[in-house]
């Protein structure tokens, strides 16, 4: 599916960049290593490396793609499940067909209206090829399918068993003789251009257009040939009787008096192919018929024949060389691979390849060298798989073939500016196992981690309301981006509004905790952690791990209550005596706590929560983070002391002078002992904060 062609996007740009041979004294990166070696930029551009390097840009051409209106139609029809996780993040799949697992009746139906729908809408398409067919690639393919595959309402059977069907055969035929009329009128009228009736006659018949060839057989006079041709109908027995004359013809040497190109109308009349198989084996680049056209006349000569057998049949005129190979309409003769609509047709023939002739699995049959010269363009290849897959008519993709598949179209979503419908293909994995689909989410969770912007992109409400996923993934993505523009204030605000208490703990920890810390603000920073644990994000485990939030709001709350009981007159202290124990005790707890981290805890954490998404690290935070918990450290060591003298004073019955020297202080980036401590460096933490306090201190 992936195999680089000679006419590979890589191989023309080494031909623009005129490289014949390569050698490690003019190619630096074969000789350092292919660590060393040039790459693709997001730019679409590549940087060769060579004797004279130079920067080649080429855009990859998906050709006309429908993005929007297919995937549309997908989202609009398919079914959502879920693996039973806590998030209960929504998987996508179009309904289930009678052949598929778990197929009902009524899945079926909305199975059809699904190809009906894609039917209609493929068919609404601007003509940007000289060859219309091209452009109708994608509905030609729709179309058949719902041919081959559709039942009515009112069928309860596999669709495998109504193939014989007359109405599909006709149905069948039709659809040859639509898809094949563009090149019939082009033939059609260069004939009568060159004055060839005869020709013009033959090529109406070959598509299958009886009116036509009688209407030219009348007008150029050609008055008995177009009664043969109005009448000529198997059931009649007129066939017989023209190969009988033909016979005659052939015994009595007259036939040498006859145009090549009356041989051929007779011989088609007569239900003989031997004609076109000999004069395409002799000489097949003036046929002018394709396989489509081909496969109508084998039709048409033998009527009795059903969709399975002509289409075999027809694999073994190609292989006998007696036919046109059914190669794609944007390929040359030499052309290896198979054109997309007989793919599907052999898929039908072989009932999925469970028969003889197997057609080999799904992603051969939808890969996009059978519809295009870009083997990269997978938004077709999706949507085919995604029906066939419903319908259960051929083996399911591996999961190593689902990946490349939806991989290849996400990054093609990407490309054309539509990453949030990338989000929703990683989603439409098949399957009910857990591990795929934890696989699913990652993937989906690291595109809007990395593409969106602002909760007012239309994005974000298209992955809320339409694709139906948790509002926490995006406010987790937004908070993690404002965190690497520096908006501390926005970031745990978005972690806070997503409810992953765990994220804003350790988002908090990072951003605030350890510079108010280190540059002061203590009575703010107690109050905005005092808040936060109110409502209710003291149950995040990182909330009481050692060094964490919890641990600091009653370091910080312990220095308040000392310093307003030093503020207290003797007879107030020595009736509140019992506390100073009390003080002593929640040091002691306080101790094991509170610790300085080593060289290698003094790095970010790497636990699930904030830091759990790699943003981006400052390289000073381990600094940052040693020097917070050596003041805090310092604090519990001056705290302590000044306790024990407290009470040494207390039991004396000398009281204490002035509140304590720089106690509570050295956390709020102030030593003056006649200062409130709530009253210190407001602005100067609020500047840390980045704002983030604001919706705890209103009034």
């Amino acid at each position: 599916m992936y195999n680089l062609s000679s006419a590979s996007l890589c191989t023309q740009l080494a031909q623009e960049a005129g490289i014949k041979t390569t050698s490690c004294n003019i190619d630096y990166g074969l000789r350092f290593g292919r660590s060393f070696r040039g790459g693709w930029a997001p730019s679409h551009k590549l940087l060769y490396t060579g004797s004279t390097p130079k920067v080649i840009s080429k855009s990859p051409d998906y050709g006309n793609s429908s993005f929007l209106s297919l995937l549309n139609i997908h989202m609009k029809h398919s079914i959502k499940s879920s693996i039973d996780t806590d998030a209960n993040i929504p998987l996508f799949s179009l309904p289930e067909g009678l052949d598929a697992k778990g197929g009902t009746k009524e899945s079926m139906q909305l199975l059809c209206a699904a190809m009906d729908d894609y039917t209609t809408t493929s068919a609404r398409v601007v003509m940007v090829h000289n060859d219309p067919e091209l452009s109708l690639l994608t509905h030609r393919a729709c179309q058949l399918l719902n041919i081959l595959y559709g039942q009515n309402n009112s069928d309860t059977t596999s669709s495998l068993l109504h193939l014989d069907d007359p109405r599909r055969k006709e149905a069948l035929l039709q659809f040859l003789r639509e898809s094949s009329a563009h090149d019939t009128e082009n033939q059609i009228a260069f004939a009568l251009e060159s004055n060839d009736a005869v020709s013009a006659i033959f090529y109406a018949l070959a598509g299958d257009n009886i009116s036509r060839a009688t209407n030219i057989a009348v007008e150029n006079g050609y008055f008995r040939l177009a009664t043969l041709i109005a009448s000529n109908n198997p059931a009649h027995g007129r066939r017989e009787l023209l190969q009988y004359q033909r016979d005659l013809w052939n015994e009595t040497r007259f036939d040498v008096k006859i145009s090549p190109s009356l041989k051929r109308v007779y011989a088609f009349l007569s239900g003989d192919l031997g004609c076109e198989e000999m004069l395409y084996k002799e000489r097949p680049d003036i046929t002018g018929l394709d396989w489509r056209r081909r496969l109508l006349m084998k039709a048409r000569a033998f009527p009795k024949k059903s969709i399975t057998d002509l289409v075999l049949d027809y694999e073994e005129d190609v292989f006998n060389e007696v036919a046109p190979p059914p190669h794609p309409r944007y390929a040359s003769s030499s052309s290896t691979s198979t054109c997309l609509l007989f793919r599907i047709l052999k898929l039908r023939a072989t009932s999925g390849g469970r028969s003889e002739g197997e057609c080999g699995s799904l992603i051969e049959v939808v890969s996009p060298d059978g519809y295009g010269q870009n083997n990269f363009d997978l938004g077709l290849a999706f949507h085919l798989a995604a029906i066939i897959q419903g319908l259960g008519c051929a083996p399911a993709m591996s999961a190593e073939e689902e990946d490349r598949l939806i991989d290849g179209f996400v990054t093609q979503l990407i490309d054309a500016n539509l990453w949030e419908w990338a989000v929703y293909i990683t989603l439409t994995v098949s399957g009910t196992s857990a591990k795929r689909a934890e696989s699913a989410f990652s993937k989906a969770k690291s595109l809007i981690n990395r593409y969106l912007v602002s909760a007012t992109d239309p994005s974000f409400s298209f992955l809320i309301n339409k694709v139906g996923l948790p509002g926490c993934w995006c406010d987790d993505a937004l908070a993690l981006r404002r965190a690497s523009e520096g908006k501390s204030r926005e970031c745990i605000d978005h972690f806070i509004s997503g409810g992953d208490s765990a994220a804003a703990a350790s988002a908090i920890e990072r951003l605030v905790l350890y510079p108010g810390v280190v540059q002061g603000g203590g009575g703010q920073l107690r109050e905005f952690l005092a808040r936060l644990e109110d409502d209710g994000f003291d149950e995040a485990p990182q909330w009481h791990r050692v060094n964490g939030c919890a641990a600091m709001l009653s370091l910080l709350t312990l220095i308040r209550d000392v310093n307003n009981f030093q503020r207290m007159t003797l007879i107030e202290q020595d009736d509140e005596s019992q506390k100073i124990e009390e003080y002593l005790e929640q040091v002691d707890q306080l101790k094991s706590r509170i610790t300085i981290p080593f060289a290698n805890q003094a790095m970010c954490s790497q636990e699930l929560g904030y830091m759990g998404y790699q943003p981006f690290p400052e390289n000073n935070e381990p600094l940052i983070k040693k020097v917070c918990f050596q003041e805090a450290v310092e604090s519990l060591t001056k705290l302590k002391m000044n306790l024990l003298a407290l009470k040494n004073e207390v039991n004396d019955g000398h009281g204490a002078d002035a509140p304590l020297s720089q106690l509570g202080f050295v956390l709020a980036g102030c030593e003056k002992s006649n200062l409130e401590l709530d009253d210190v460096c407001d602005g100067e933490l609020h500047s840390v904060l980045g704002g983030a306090t604001d919706n705890y201190f209103e009034a």
